[in-house]
């Protein structure tokens, strides 16, 4: 597979998510970093030390909000804001946008939790234009999608995960294979 890229995701929790939920959401959107060659360190904020502090090299923050978007477009569930310093990335997922978004897909609320924090994290490691037509990428997940993302079969794209690992892309360290 080539480098391993390592990252910390600090998880801050507005949106009272249920535990079994996010648990359950943070295992899906691991297994399909991990297959594009990303481990990942999740650690639950606020209540760490390490939650106080500017995010490092390789870490970010991914807030689960309990609102909707003053502004919505659709059905918005996440954004990911990228400015040049990669250490300044974090990333946004609105909670009862993606309750709603199961309803309407007849899914449950921890997989599609799951493959939107992965597409949000994939943009703090791809950029804003990193939407594909297939994939975790993909700009609008339909109920098919989560099939696939239950499954494990909701991923990167091969050049995707290629991206993400190139040492000039990435944001995190590497770690042996």
């Amino acid at each position: 597979m080539g480098l391993v890229l390592a990252i910390t995701i600090r998880l801050v929790d507005f949106g009272n998510v249920p535990e079994k939920n996010m648990a359950m959401a943070a295992g899906i959107a691991g297994y399909a970093l991990g297959k594009a060659g990303v481990e990942v360190t999740w650690l639950r904020c606020p209540g760490r030390a390490e939650c106080g502090s500017e995010p490092a090299n390789g870490e970010f923050r991914l807030l689960i909000l309990n609102l909707r978007p003053s502004r919505n477009k659709g059905d918005k569930t996440g954004f990911a804001v990228i400015p040049r310093e990669a250490a300044q990335r974090y990333a946004g997922v609105f909670y009862p946008m993606v309750e709603d978004g199961a309803r309407n897909l007849d899914a449950d609320p921890a997989h599609l939790l799951g493959a939107v924090m992965a597409h949000e994290i994939g943009h703090l490691l791809l950029g804003s234009q990193a939407h594909s037509r297939a994939g975790i990428m993909c700009p609008h997940f339909r109920q098919e999608n989560i099939r696939m993302a239950t499954r494990g079969e909701l991923l990167f794209t091969a050049e995707q995960a290629e991206r993400i690992r190139a040492p000039q892309g990435q944001a995190g360290r590497t770690v042996p294979p």
